[in-house]
């Protein structure tokens, strides 16, 4: 009950954590959706603004260059072209002493028209600015003004058209690098000013999206997008989000109470059937291929559910060397392995019964005495036990060549297993102790299908003949593959279907009158 509670309380964390994470993934990117619809019109503004103040700026430079006397013909005529080829003003004038003059548009004023004082004067060009003044120009127009030496422009009424219409929630505002100058706004931005000098961005969460940037000239443009609600989304778009992320973080949470109840299962199933003894072994025939004469088994493990059913070592070997349980296993299957093989054994003093075992047994304080004392008491021969090693399991313990080198002394013999699936070069095989070698099936079967493949095995053989130690080749199924290999190695000794199936000790004795028979 306590661990299906558990099971429960972990599933309900998983979807509260799943409804967490997609309603902030949600958040993020409707914060960065809001961000890039406020960095483009922010931008474009700004674009907008600099060449507006550009022109401005560059047609002043270009009037007060001119030498001819302010407000006749010939200037009045060279006014009307520049206002005439302007894209962003409306007009352009002369002034003096604080004075309007004439413009391109009205000529010469009647009366002079005093300008107020400034509204603001660039720190760095110096040009005066006006925002929005009426009763300057003759119509009452009111316009913005840039002044500087004896020239003023008046810019467009519509210079801004362009920009395109704001969605809802977002302002703009076009002011200076100090804010103390307002050139334009669009929304409702009254409230904005140069508080934020820097865009939003993943630190920053607020509501209040806002983007900030200048041009090479004295004009700036402040953004802000406000998102009301769960950042801008309906209530029924948020509804959706934590339900996605419920059902999906439940599920996920489904799936690792699963695989821990499995683990869990297989864990406690493991532990009792080692207190009980119900391991059970299995033997496969070693043979020699074209005699089909036996010269050993191969001693395989099984676990035994409380079912009954059998349950293969690829489902709970991985999980004892996890648990430090595999050398109790190992010492589980020495023993049974021995006492079922031992009237066979002593029979064929050449026959052996090989065991699987892991790199870890090697440094087991007891491993050499215990295999001596099992092999003495049931009266086989050191040499008729054969150790059986992944190749990967031999490169991952530096120390490991010492400790096999010890147990070869004692007459036991080891083989490597699975030769082919791991990273060992064929120079750290031959400083190995080691009396065979078994070639995993892949390998064979990637030398049925390629005369590469076939070349590899071939190189096998040749160095097993060099090192003068056993060679095994394992998963042979069919016949053809048999005589493919038979063909080129006719000492080929091998293990398989072919030969034989996993098989309780009692099958042996049938399985060696048909091979002699």
């Amino acid at each position: 009950m306590m661990l299906l509670r558990r099971y429960r309380l972990l599933i309900a964390a998983c979807a509260f954590a799943g409804a967490v994470l997609f309603l902030c993934a949600f958040a993020l990117s409707r914060m960065n959706t809001a961000d890039a619809i406020i960095s483009h019109y922010g931008s474009n503004v700004l674009r907008l603004a600099y060449s507006i103040g550009k022109e401005s700026t560059d047609t002043l430079v270009a009037l007060n260059s001119e030498t001819a006397e302010a407000c006749t013909a010939t200037d009045l005529a060279m006014l009307r072209t520049v206002a005439f080829q302007a894209e962003y003003l409306k007009d352009v004038g002369r002034i003096s002493a604080g004075n309007l003059l004439c413009t391109a548009l009205w000529g010469r004023l009647d009366q002079p028209v005093p300008l107020p004082s400034p509204d603001h004067i660039a720190p760095e060009s110096h040009i005066e600015l006006w925002h929005e003044k009426s009763g300057i120009l003759p119509a009452g127009l009111a316009v913005d003004i840039a002044a500087s030496g004896n020239s003023a422009v008046f810019t467009a009424p519509n210079a801004f058209s362009s920009v395109e219409e704001l969605p809802s929630g977002l302002s703009v505002v076009v002011l200076t690098r100090d804010g103390s100058h307002i050139f334009q706004r669009f929304g409702k931005a009254d409230d904005l000013a140069v508080d934020h000098d820097k865009n939003s961005g993943l630190l920053d969460l607020g509501r209040d999206r806002f983007f900030y940037n200048c041009s090479p000239i004295d004009i700036c443009a402040i953004a802000r997008s406000r998102l009301d609600g769960f950042y801008g989304a309906s209530t029924v778009e948020v509804l959706g989000v934590g339900l996605a992320g419920i059902l999906a973080g439940g599920w996920f949470g489904l799936a690792i109470a699963y695989l821990e109840y499995g683990r869990s299962s297989v864990q406690k199933r493991l532990n009792r059937a080692i207190r009980e003894d119900r391991l059970i072994i299995l033997f496969q025939p070693i043979v020699q291929s074209r005699t089909r004469r036996l010269v050993g088994t191969e001693a395989l493990v099984r676990l035994i559910d409380i079912d009954g059913a059998l349950i293969s070592p690829y489902h709970f070997i991985e999980l004892a060397e996890s648990l430090g349980l595999s050398y109790q296993i190992t010492r589980s299957v020495t023993k049974k392995a021995l006492a079922a093989m031992k009237p066979y054994l002593q029979a064929d003093r050449d026959l052996y019964v090989s065991i699987n075992v892991t790199a870890d047994d090697f440094f087991q304080q007891d491993f050499l005495e215990f295999m001596q004392m099992q092999a003495a008491r049931h009266s086989v021969l050191p040499g008729q036990i054969a150790l059986e090693l992944t190749e990967r399991s031999t490169a991952s313990h530096e120390h490991l060549a010492i400790r096999m080198q010890e147990v070869r002394q004692a007459g036991f013999q080891i083989f490597i297993d699975d030769f082919g699936t791991g990273y060992s070069s064929l120079s750290y095989i031959a400083n190995l102790p080691i009396s065979g070698i078994k070639i995993d099936q892949s390998l064979v079967q990637m030398a049925m299908h390629n005369d590469a493949g076939m070349s590899v095995v071939d190189k096998i053989f040749e160095l097993a003949h060099a090192l003068d130690v056993k060679l095994i080749c394992e998963g042979l199924e069919r016949q053809d593959e048999a005589d493919r290999l038979s063909a080129a190695h006719p000492e080929l000794v091998a293990q398989g279907w072919l030969y034989g199936k996993p098989m309780p000790v009692e099958g042996l004795n049938s399985y060696l009158r048909q091979t002699t028979a």
